[in-house]
C-alpha cells in the first residue's frame, strides 16, 4: 500500500477532522471504485459495523463499499428507509469481515 493509500485510511478513521474523515471516504472511492477491493472493502465493513460512529458516516461507508464492488448504489434501496443497522446487507458485509472480526452490527 503507498503512502498516500496508508494516509486516507488513518485519515477515515480519525475522529480530530470530521472534513477530512469524509475526504478520505471519497479518496478511497475514486482510487478503488468498481475494484471490488478486499483490503479497502474490509476497512469500509469496520467503519459500518462500528456502533460508536455516528450513523450518516456509518452510511457514507456503506455506499462507499458498493462503489468499490462496482455494486450499482440502487442495490441499496431508498436512503430515506434506511435504517442503522436492520438496513444493512449482511451478507454483503460479511463477505469482507474476516474471522473474529464483529459479523454486523449490533442494536
Amino acid at each position: 500500500m503507498n503512502d498516500r493509500i496508508h494516509k486516507l485510511f488513518i485519515q477515515a478513521k480519525s475522529r480530530e477532522d470530521t472534513k477530512r474523515r469524509w475526504d478520505a471516504l471519497s479518496g478511497l472511492v475514486a482510487e478503488f471504485a468498481g475494484t471490488n477491493n478486499y483490503a479497502v472493502n474490509s476497512f469500509l465493513g469496520s467503519i459500518v459495523c462500528d456502533d460508536t460512529e455516528k450513523p450518516e458516516y456509518r452510511l457514507a461507508a456503506y455506499i462507499c463499499m458498493f462503489e468499490v464492488a462496482g455494486r450499482a448504489l440502487s442495490d441499496i434501496g431508498f436512503i430515506n428507509n434506511f435504517k442503522i443497522p436492520d438496513s444493512f446487507d449482511m451478507s454483503f458485509l460479511n463477505q469482507y469481515l474476516t474471522e473474529g472480526e464483529h459479523s454486523g452490527p449490533s442494536h
